[in-house]
């Protein structure tokens, strides 16, 4: 039988420069750390070749895939660590290192992949195994900043200044995580998020910075008040961030209030950052110029044997095949010269894509605005539709900008025999007029109004199979949206009863970069063990 194919999915990508005043040294010295960390992953003794510096491959059956190459010529060493996971089955990662010799400097980079056949369960994303243990026993230098043991903390004008040149910095690659304090404190501990949790989960992958009271007030006179972070308040400060032309929404905010009302409270906003700025590192589009992968490595080490192997011994058809060489080579130029015309125009439309962003920004703020009138105003009840008919252009006309339904749940409600429609509709503006703004501004008194529309309806809102549940009911429970799929995870419930016509569900998400809700079904149940 053949095995499901597998799907990869990148998780992190750390690249960063190792302190050395002996590169030779330090090149071993960070090699020997790699395979400490392989040997002690994989639960089984390393070959001598491998402490030697050579290469290895051992694929013993049952066990884990360890293997490494090393291109003297070149000072490059690669290891990859394949491990399955031990409690999701048809799960396994792949971590994949190299350590390199580059412009009198040590450059170490390590990537973590996981791996799927058939369905897999969430999971956050983390850096790479190795990355904390060289940046302790060997140092580390990310963007040409020092990585400390603990998050940066800016508690003085000076720093605030400091903090503005690395953000600043065109040679930055990674995110800057400004966590500030409370208003007029000092103390470092005084955050919403665990300022030193975020900084080891990160590590390698991000610069995670303190910013207390008094060096936010400096910040804010050196980037002005919609680019600068206080209050408690988290910022992450993305890559090309200049301050006299950044867009507020390119480096995203989260005021202290949403943090607090976050799901899960601070802790699930923490997973949540941590798990942006790691696929941060994934998608950039030059992740395999900075660290090829270790398949790649490994072709370029055969492709070196061989040519040694040529030199010393070239028959007259060797010679001719060498021409041959020489003919693609020449042509491959001319392919090299085409792909800097096309990436020329892709910074182009990038241009264009950012202009567009902002523009999308600008008047998200004015739709906020012109919510914020109640122009829409409440829905009478004699207007609400008793069947599903015209939903579609119902939620279009009244639900935009707050309340997303997708094609899914539109279909589902057409195709449904539940005969108290109206309900639906009520549920879905109780979304719109209470959720929303709970979710989008935070405090007690919309929590409170929430909680008492749904009682008047006789609604409760309930998480569904969040979690490694999920997918036991297979698709059921995800939807396809803004070309991600994303897990169902609440539900508003009503009536218990399982006929169609009158048990009654909403299966929604909350989508946080758009600060909207997406309904992916309703008015009746999706399928669970019991049914």
């Amino acid at each position: 039988m053949l095995s499901r194919r597998a799907r990869v999915e990148p998780v992190c990508q750390v690249t960063m420069t190792v302190p050395a005043d002996d590169i030779d040294k330090a090149f071993g010295k960070v090699r020997t750390e790699v395979l400490r960390w392989m040997q002690d992953r994989a639960g089984r003794r390393l070959p001598a070749e491998a402490w030697d510096g050579g290469s290895f491959d051992l694929a013993d059956i049952g066990a884990p895939r360890t293997e490494a190459t090393f291109l003297e010529e070149i000072g490059y060493w690669a290891g990859r660590l394949d491990a399955v996971d031990a409690n999701v089955p048809e799960r396994s990662w792949t971590t994949e290192t190299a350590v390199a010799k580059v412009d009198g400097t040590i450059r170490f980079g390590a990537r973590l992949t996981c791996v799927v056949r058939g369905e897999s369960a969430p999971f956050v994303p983390s850096v790479p195994g190795p990355v904390k243990q060289i940046v302790d026993r060997c140092g580390g230098v990310l963007d040409g900043w020092s990585i400390g043991g603990a998050p940066w903390l800016v508690d003085t004008p000076e720093k605030a200044s400091r903090l503005v040149e690395l953000m600043s910095s065109s040679e930055r690659q990674c995110d800057v995580l400004a966590i500030s304090t409370r208003d007029s404190s000092d103390d470092p501990d005084a955050t919403l998020i665990r300022a030193r949790s975020v900084f080891e989960r990160t590590i390698g992958a991000a610069h995670v910075v303190v910013v207390t009271a008094t060096a936010a007030y400096a910040l804010t006179d050196l980037v002005g008040k919609e680019l600068s972070v206080f209050r408690q308040a988290v910022r992450t400060y993305r890559p090309g961030f200049d301050p006299e032309g950044a867009a507020p929404h390119e480096h995203p905010l989260a005021l202290g209030i949403r943090i607090s009302d976050w799901p899960g409270g601070p802790s699930g906003f923490e997973d949540f950052l941590v798990a942006g700025c790691l696929r941060g590192t994934v998608d950039r589009q030059d992740r395999e110029r900075l660290l090829p992968s270790y398949v790649a490595v490994k072709q370029g080490a055969q492709k070196l044997r061989r040519k040694a192997a040529a030199a010393v011994s070239i028959t007259d058809s060797e010679r001719a095949a060498r021409l041959e060489n020489e003919d693609l080579r020449r042509d491959n130029q001319d392919y090299e010269s085409l792909l800097e015309i096309a990436e020329e125009e892709l910074n182009q439309v990038r241009d264009e894509r950012d202009a567009a962003k902002e523009e999308v920004w600008r008047l998200k703020n004015r739709i906020e605005y012109l919510e914020r009138q109640d122009i829409r105003g409440p829905v009478a009840e004699d207007k609400i539709p008793d069947s599903f008919d015209d939903l579609e252009r119902w939620a279009a006309r009244h639900l935009a900008g707050k309340v997303t339904l997708t094609g899914r749940a539109i279909r589902a409600a057409k195709g449904s025999p539940f005969e108290d429609a109206r309900l639906a509709y009520r549920a879905l503006l109780i979304l719109r007029d209470c959720y929303v703004p709970m979710r989008r501004e935070g405090g007690l008194d919309l929590k409170e109004a929430y909680r008492k529309a749904l009682e008047k309806e006789a609604l409760q809102e309930q998480p569904t199979f969040a979690g490694t549940r999920s997918g036991e009911h297979g698709d059921a429970y995800f939807v396809r949206h803004g070309g991600r799929r994303r897990e169902l995870d609440l539900h508003l419930k009503g009536s218990d009863s399982r006929d169609p016509r009158f048990g009654f569900r909403l299966y929604f998400f909350w989508d946080n970069e758009n600060e909207e809700v997406v309904v992916g079904s309703l008015p009746n149940h999706l399928r669970t063990r019991v049914t």
